[in-house]
C-alpha cells in the first residue's frame, strides 16, 4: 500500500470516496462474471449479465469525475469490497447444491449491493457541497441504477421463495 497524503480539504475526502467506489466497482465487473459462471439459473444469468454492463457505464462516469477533478486515477483497493466479495465467493462455493449456490449468489449480490447503496447516498448527500453541477447527475443515475438492481434482486428472491 502506498503511504497516504493527508486530507487537507472536504473535496479531498470527497475524492477519497470516489476514488473508493470506483475502486469497488471495478471488483463487483470480476465478482460479477465469477457469479454468472457459477449460476444455473437462466433469470439470475441475465441479471448478472444486465448489472455487469450497467456496473462498466457506473465506471466510466466515475473515472470522467475523478479525472476532471483530480486527474488522477489512482486508488487504493477498496478493502471493504474485497473482504466482502471474497466472503460471498467462498458462501457461494461452500453450497453443495446449484440451487443453494443461486440461492447464496443472490444474498451475494443484496450484501454488495447495500454497500454500494450506502456510499452513492452519501456522494450524493454530499455533491452539492464540494463537486460541480454537472456531476451531480452522473452520481444520480449510478445510485438510481443500485437501486434498480436491488429492486431486481428482491423480485428474484420472491419467485424463489418457497
Amino acid at each position: 500500500m502506498r503511504a497516504m497524503k493527508p486530507i487537507t480539504t472536504e473535496k479531498e475526502l470527497y475524492l477519497e470516496m470516489l476514488k473508493d467506489i470506483y475502486s469497488a466497482e471495478v471488483k463487483i465487473v470480476g465478482a460479477l462474471m465469477s457469479f454468472k459462471k457459477s449460476t444455473d439459473s437462466p433469470a439470475l444469468t441475465n441479471l448478472i449479465k444486465q448489472h455487469t454492463g450497467v456496473t462498466r457505464m457506473q465506471i466510466l462516469r466515475l473515472e470522467e469525475m475523478i479525472e476532471e477533478l483530480d486527474d488522477a486515477l489512482r486508488a487504493d483497493h477498496c478493502r471493504t469490497m474485497l473482504t466482502l466479495i471474497e466472503e460471498s465467493k467462498e458462501l457461494v462455493n461452500r453450497c453443495t447444491e446449484a440451487a443453494l449456490q443461486d440461492k447464496a449468489i443472490t444474498l451475494a449480490l443484496n450484501r454488495i449491493n447495500q454497500c454500494e447503496l450506502q456510499v452513492y447516498h452519501l456522494l450524493n448527500d454530499n455533491a452539492r457541497e464540494v463537486i460541480p453541477e454537472k456531476f451531480w447527475k452522473l452520481l444520480e443515475y449510478n445510485l438510481n441504477e443500485e437501486e434498480e438492481f436491488r429492486e431486481a434482486l428482491h423480485g428474484l428472491v420472491a419467485q424463489t421463495v418457497n
